[in-house]
This record gives structure tokens, C-alpha cells and sequence, in this order.
């Protein structure tokens, strides 16, 4: 049997637009030769994507995406690689929409780790926001008749938006691109976008530039752009899992790997919803910040008749 030869690399090609075809090639369950089905983008819209926190650019098609096909290439018509497949949406109600990450989020991971040496994640705004539809709430905040933009409604703490944003600023430009009412900005062919991509777009360490009007008042702002600062990270970055034992109590970080152990794969519908509200919607409020959980009760005198209660966690 001849072995199998290594064909050229693939040439990447811009992220195709609304009805361009798109060819994915993979091998999904079902037999073990290479399978390709083709179908056509039908959306482009922000997804937050399975295996992480981030909300970031998607293209929606409605070729077939099964088990097998993750990490095999997208092509366009002159095959070059347009996006990587990597979900599907299966609810029972729905079939043929899968989802492919465009080259635009390849590249850029792909820069951020020949930069860093290390992936470090995509740029976050730094802030939580709120649309700005009702006409009677931007005259109540001094917006113009032709003004437009989103409110700040929390700056994060651990953000480095946190020494130049205030809550009740107006975004009303990031790095030149106008925020609409509803919180998008322009995109290609008359597409239209939420305007957290422009932050995702950046490497962290980056600088964004912002036109605001705060108190009636437009000022131009920058600060350095920074990564999501989740409670409760998604993976653990150190070699050997944290623990603290002080007493005979034991005590580890929260994080997503600790719920998958304990809880299982499943474990969004097996884990105490104390423990789920802070790995969901939980914020580090300050650099370092955790979410510590009480683990076990050793056996020794000192934690004698010492009543367990299960994970009781709190922030530190």
C-alpha cells in the first residue's frame, strides 16, 4: 500500500458574503473516506461559540455539519480555505444549519500566537452596554436628533476601561466606525454588525479609540484593549490545578474543568445554581480575582463534627 502523500497547504481566501457557495470537506461519522457537501452562506452574525466565552464573527450555511466535520476547511469556488467548520445547530426543530469560523478569526489567533508566543485571546470592549432605540431616553440623555449610539451600563472592574469609561457614558464611534441606536456599525455589502467585533478584532495590548459624549459633553478617549475577565475561567492555564487547605478545609478555584469533573459534561443541568450563576454570569471585578470553593472536610480532631456543606463558595 503506497503511503499517503502530503498535498500543498491551502491558500486562505476572504470570508465569503450572503448566497456565496461554500464547500466543507471532513470526515464525519458514517465511513472513512473524506466526505464534502456544499451549500450556500445564508447569515453572518456574532456567535458565542461552543468551546469558549467569546462572542465572535460566524458564518452561518446550510450544508450539513455532523460529528467529524469540526476543523475541516470551508472552500470557495477558486478552493481557497474561507473558514474553518466547527458547530451545528441541533434542536429538534431545525436541520442543515451549521456554522463556520471565517478566516478573519483563524488569522487572527493565528497572529495573536506568533506574536505572543501563547494564545491570549481576542480584544473585549470592557464594558456592558445598553441599546439606545427610544427616542424620548437620547433626548433624556442629550443626544442630538441625528446622534446615535449605546449606553454604558457597567464598566467592568478588571478592564482597562475602567480608568476612562463612566457608567451613563454614550459610545458613540469606536476607531471611527458609528454606533447605531441598536448597536451595530457597518459591514460589508451593506451588512450590518454589532460593533463588539471592532474590539474583537483587536489583539489585546492594543489601543481603541472612542468618541463619547458624557453630560451633554463629545470627548475622544483610548485605552488598552484587554480579554474577557471571566469569574470563572474556562480552562486552567497553570500546570497543576490551585488547592488551599487551611484547617482541614479544602479550597479550589472555580472553574469549568472542576464542574466538568464533578458534575460531569452535563453539568449545566447537574450543578448547584449558586455554582452555575458565577461560572455564567460571574465578572472578576478586580485583577486576580477567584471564585473559591470549599471542596472537603479533611478528618482530623479540629474539623470534628464539623458539618460539610457542599461546595459553599464565595469571591476573593
Amino acid at each position: 500500500m503506497e503511503p499517503l502523500g502530503i498535498g500543498p497547504p491551502l491558500e486562505w481566501g476572504p470570508s465569503p458574503s450572503l448566497e456565496d457557495p461554500v464547500t466543507v470537506a471532513g470526515y464525519p461519522l458514517g465511513g472513512d473516506n473524506s466526505s464534502v457537501t456544499q451549500g450556500v452562506v445564508s447569515r453572518t452574525d456574532l456567535q458565542q461559540y461552543s468551546m469558549g466565552a467569546c462572542w465572535l464573527l460566524a458564518i452561518q450555511i446550510d450544508a450539513a455539519i455532523n460529528p467529524g466535520n469540526s476543523g475541516g476547511p470551508a472552500l470557495n469556488k477558486e478552493k481557497k480555505c474561507v473558514g474553518i467548520a466547527f458547530q451545528s445547530l441541533k434542536d429538534g426543530d431545525t436541520e442543515n444549519i451549521g456554522y463556520i469560523i471565517p478566516s478573519e478569526v483563524v488569522v487572527h489567533f493565528l497572529e495573536d500566537f506568533r506574536r505572543h508566543k501563547k494564545y491570549t485571546g481576542f480584544g473585549d470592549c470592557g464594558f456592558t452596554w445598553q441599546k439606545l432605540e427610544n427616542r424620548y431616553m437620547r433626548s433624556a440623555l442629550q443626544l442630538k436628533t441625528k446622534q446615535q449610539g449605546v449606553l454604558v451600563k457597567k464598566v467592568d472592574g478588571a478592564s482597562f476601561a475602567r480608568d476612562v469609561l463612566q457608567r451613563g457614558d454614550i459610545i458613540l464611534t469606536v476607531n471611527g466606525s458609528k454606533v447605531a441606536s441598536d448597536g451595530s456599525v457597518a459591514f460589508r455589502n451593506g451588512e450590518r454588525i454589532l460593533f463588539s467585533w471592532l474590539f474583537a478584532q483587536l489583539f489585546v495590548g492594543d489601543r481603541c479609540c472612542l468618541t463619547i459624549l458624557r453630560r451633554g459633553r463629545q470627548l475622544q478617549v483610548s485605552y488598552q484593549v484587554g480579554k474577557v475577565n471571566l469569574l470563572v475561567p474556562a480552562t486552567n492555564d497553570l500546570p497543576r490545578p490551585e488547592y488551599l487547605i487551611v484547617g482541614g478545609l479544602v479550597f479550589v478555584p472555580l472553574s469549568e474543568p472542576f464542574l466538568k469533573s464533578e458534575y460531569g459534561d452535563e453539568f449545566e443541568s447537574r450543578a448547584p445554581v449558586r455554582l452555575l450563576d458565577q461560572w455564567q454570569h460571574g465578572m472578576q471585578q478586580f485583577p486576580g480575582q477567584q471564585c473559591v470553593v470549599l471542596t472537603h472536610v479533611l478528618a482530623h480532631e479540629i474539623t470534628a463534627n464539623s458539618r460539610m456543606f457542599p461546595f459553599a463558595c464565595s469571591t476573593a
